[in-house]
């Protein structure tokens, strides 16, 4: 979560000797600029997480309770104009000139405003239908099927256009690794 949050481990240093060091002293520091940015509900689970006492600090499970991870979770509101829009984007994308497109993704993410990335998050999760971190062909269809009006056939034909049109790596599904931070 710190590495998300802020995009540098918590620990850092010369040599891995003193990686281990700081990492075994156990102090977080939470004063980089970057961490302006974050809003204090997300610093508290964060503390939370990297309490240094083992009995002390919260679990996994609890910490998927902690209202400011419920907020973003909600992935319910995505509209069909936005739905199609996403659709659209994926269906255009083409794998030539792969290494300008990577360039450009990674500059437009640097830009982008945290509800910029919150937004796309909430799109990739919505149209992630299994939530196994990636959008398969099932996911895809799932989603056309309510662009589609459920005509299953079109649905399917159109999951595997994309899919096909952006399989450049002999994957079978699309995976967002963003790095952005949230608010």
């Amino acid at each position: 979560m710190y590495l998300i949050l802020a995009g540098f481990p918590p620990f850092s240093g010369r040599s891995r000797e003193e990686i281990i060091e700081k990492a075994i002293k156990g102090k977080i520091d939470l004063s980089h600029p970057q961490w302006n940015k974050i809003s204090p509900d997300a610093k508290q689970l964060l503390l939370s997480l990297l309490t240094y006492d083992p009995s002390k600090r919260i679990s996994a499970a609890t910490a998927l309770k902690n209202p400011w991870i419920q907020k973003y979770a909600k992935v319910d509101n995505v509209k069909i104009e936005e739905l199609r829009k996403i659709i659209d984007n994926l269906k255009n994308f083409k794998p030539e000139m792969m290494l300008q497109k990577a360039i450009l993704c990674y500059i437009a993410s640097q830009q982008m405003t945290n509800e910029e990335e919150i937004k796309i998050r909430q799109y990739y999760s919505y149209l992630d239908q299994d939530k196994d971190g990636k959008i398969s062909k099932q996911d895809l269809t799932a989603a056309l099927l309510k662009i589609h009006k459920n005509n299953i056939k079109k649905a399917k034909k159109e999951a595997e256009y994309i899919l096909k049109n952006m399989n450049f790596t002999g994957q079978i599904a699309i995976s967002y690794n963003g790095n952005k931070t949230y608010p």
